[in-house]
């Protein structure tokens, strides 16, 4: 299927290292003082051709931050960046994105495109890598100020209000004041409304609580959600009518055959929402057959397709289309909004809540938000 942009193509070293998803911002300790470590001498060509080496940015306050496209806390914090980077590139800021994807330079710039990022990026070369201590974290960012020293190292995601107030310091302490203000975007809880064309809902409309769960098919935490603790909270709690579940697909990057198991899902929805559920769970359950199917898992998906009563053929006229890419965008959309950055992920009436817990832990949630309502 090649109806958008794949992120499964992923660097093997990167893949093994990069096994802690940082799920929100964590408080970290503010700039170093006025003695920071001399930043490496590093020199890459950048997407756009040029070469640019970071001697050459001394006089700059700059950010380089290692990143990649399959990277969700990496694709949170992008955005941010871009709003402080055009707000503040005039007063002596400027970024340098250190991709470690192994995607054609294609890939790469089409997913930049997208996300309306104009700030320098280039590959990740060896030397730049080991230069900054080879981190094995993405995202990791490192501030360097006007006269070329780390100021501040982030790992995880730089949270857009800290990196303008980094920057602004590091600004007026080489003698600049910044000029402009940054709106800066706050995230949220998705909303119901926003939902419509992309959650898969069950359970009553009327429900006191509603649970919103941005998870991946390919994802084991998931599926181990899916298995032991949904059918529980299912019985006990949505079909008695007092919570209306709402699930929204969220393609991390990391698994085989994610992706279009995803649009399996998709296009199920099209044909009802009952049929929808009996495929949902099917690609759960049957995960490790799916992900280790090789490059064409149609006929697998075809035959869950048939097994939950579903029109064959109207399901592989809507996989091969673009529909389930539009879905899969506006859903990445929505999960970056709300700071979604790894799965499971749930919203109870609005409040995160995060992982595969224990279902009695679930079950606590639930009860007090239903306590809430009265």
């Amino acid at each position: 299927m090649r109806h958008r942009f794949s992120w499964k193509i992923l660097a093997p070293a990167a893949l093994a290292a990069v096994l802690l998803l940082i799920a929100g911002y964590r408080w970290l300790p503010g700039l170093t003082a006025d003695r920071g470590e001399k930043a490496p001498e590093v020199t890459v060509r950048l997407m756009s051709g040029a070469v640019v080496s970071l001697e050459e940015l001394e006089g700059r306050v700059v950010l380089v931050n290692f990143w990649a496209t399959w990277c969700p806390p990496c694709r949170l914090e992008m955005p941010g960046f871009q709003r402080v980077y055009e707000a503040r590139k005039d007063d002596g800021f400027t970024i340098l994105g250190l991709s470690t994807d192994m995607v054609s330079d294609e890939q790469i710039a089409w997913f930049l495109k997208q996300r309306g990022i104009t700030y320098m990026t280039a590959r990740a070369t060896r030397m730049a890598a080991e230069g900054f201590g080879s981190p094995n974290t993405l995202p990791t960012s490192f501030l360097i100020d006007a006269k070329g020293r780390i100021r501040r190292t982030v790992t995880g995601v730089y949270e857009e209000t800290a990196l303008l107030r980094d920057v602004d310091a590091l600004l007026r302490e080489a003698g600049r004041e910044p000029t402009g203000e940054v709106e800066v975007v706050k995230r949220g809880a998705p909303k119901w409304l926003d939902l419509k064309d992309v959650g898969h809902a069950i359970g009553d409309p009327d429900a006191p609580v509603s649970v919103v769960e941005f998870s991946d098919y390919g994802c084991s935490y998931c599926q181990r959600f899916s298995q032991e603790i949904f059918p529980h909270l299912y019985g006990e709690y949505v079909e008695r009518g007092a919570v209306r579940w709402i699930h929204v697909p969220f393609i991390l990057g990391k698994f085989p055959n994610a992706e279009e198991a995803t649009a399996t899902g998709i296009c199920m929805a099209e044909q009802g929402q009952a049929e929808f559920w009996k495929v949902h769970m099917a690609l759960f359950r049957r995960q490790r057959e799916w992900r280790s199917a090789g490059s064409d898992p149609l006929s697998l998906f075809r035959r869950y397709v048939a097994d939950a009563g579903g029109d064959e053929a109207a399901f592989e006229a809507c996989y091969r289309s673009e529909r389930p890419g539009g879905v899969v965008a506006r859903a990445e959309e929505l999960a970056m909004a709300a700071g979604v950055s790894a799965t499971p992920t749930f919203f109870i009436n609005g409040e995160l809540f995060q992982g595969a817990v224990p279902v009695e832990e679930f079950r606590r949630a639930l009860d007090a938000a239903l306590a809430e309502t009265r």
